[in-house]
């Protein structure tokens, strides 16, 4: 990549940002505004269970994405092996 097309994408990706966040501010009800790019966990979970669970949440977000985006088998069927067999009862 070019340091021109890299400079574009990034000014594109914050572009899209800013877009993004202001079409969100103007759906929110106003009463959720001054809380808006904010989250908490759980008044009953310590700061130390929310971090467990950002990470195994994250965990499992990157691994959605790596076994569908970046698989070498996405777009192409799974390998089946010895075919269809039934188990017929009389």
């Amino acid at each position: 990549m070019s340091a021109l097309r890299g400079i574009i994408y990034v000014i594109s990706q914050c572009l899209g940002a800013i877009l993004a966040s202001l079409v969100l501010k103007s759906l929110v009800p106003s009463e959720y505004k001054d809380n808006l790019g904010c989250h908490f966990i759980n008044s009953k979970m310590t700061a130390v269970e929310g971090m467990w669970f950002e990470i195994v949440l994250t965990f499992i977000f990157v691994f959605v994405v790596f076994g569908t985006a970046i698989s070498p088998f996405v777009g192409k069927m799974a390998p089946v092996s010895g075919g269809c067999k039934f188990l017929l009862i009389y």
